[in-house]
């Protein structure tokens, strides 16, 4: 499945790979951001329904921010293509609307575990039903909001649930993670339920990202990349196709 940055398909030797959980690692404002916005737009061009997860920013401001990778992301709001579950207000009144325009759903905050999923559920049913036969596109933005200050166990198992409703199904989803905020026990248990990982980092002023996992790639160094307002230029990398 194409990512929405042609370089970083090449890297994964075409897309990324189907059905695949992906997690990506890094502090904010790096790129992750922004390959998940590319994910979704292209997944939107092809006509693959999207849905996302949104734990500390409003699916207004998100929405914002995607139009200006793609103009017409509201035209495909609209359309109903792009469903939301919005869990950024502990305070929220929990609630799943179906319309034309998508679902749209509100948990008790990021740590809503049981409306989390049961939203996801209802999302997952609805995009299976629209698309037929083509694939649909998650992205959880950011799962450490839902892990940070949840109990071990309880975060955990919400994870292998989430993963789990999707498993079966015609979808890739990406998960955002800051490490910063989570220690390194609760990041590595959420990665073992992942296929595998991009990583982000800054290292003497440079932005490089890193692939863990994932069956082949041409490369698992870190690959120089560069982030404009709109996508990741990434440069260039050994191309012997290596596991």
């Amino acid at each position: 499945m194409t990512s929405g940055v042609p370089r970083l398909d090449d890297l994964f030797g075409g897309g990324l790979p189907k059905q695949s959980h992906i997690m990506l690692i890094g502090p904010p404002f790096l790129g992750k951001e922004l390959l998940l916005e590319n994910f979704l737009a292209e997944g939107l061009r092809r006509g693959e329904p999207a849905i996302l997860l949104t734990t500390l920013r409003s699916p207004t401001e998100i929405a914002q921010e995607i139009s200006v990778v793609m103009p017409q992301f509201k035209e495909y709001e609209q359309l109903g293509q792009v469903h939301w579950i919005d869990a950024t207000n502990p305070a929220g009144t929990p609630s799943v609307q179906e319309t034309k325009a998508g679902v749209r759903a509100v948990a008790k905050g990021p740590l809503d575990y049981t409306g989390i999923l049961a939203a996801l559920a209802v999302a997952v049913k609805r995009a299976e039903t629209d698309a037929g036969t083509k694939p649909m596109r998650v992205a959880a933005l950011t799962l450490s909001a839902c892990l940070a200050h949840g109990e071990e166990r309880a975060a955990d198992g919400f994870v292998r649930n989430f993963v789990g409703i999707l498993k079966p199904r015609k979808a890739v989803a990406l998960y955002a993670i800051d490490p910063a905020t989570l220690d390194e026990a609760r990041v590595e248990s959420a990665l073992a339920r992942m296929d595998g990982a991009i990583r982000f980092r800054e290292e003497h002023s440079k932005t490089q990202l890193q692939v863990q996992g994932l069956g082949d790639v041409a490369s698992r160094d870190w690959v120089e990349y560069r982030a404009t307002n709109r996508t990741l230029a990434l440069g260039s990398f050994a191309l012997e196709r290596i596991r």
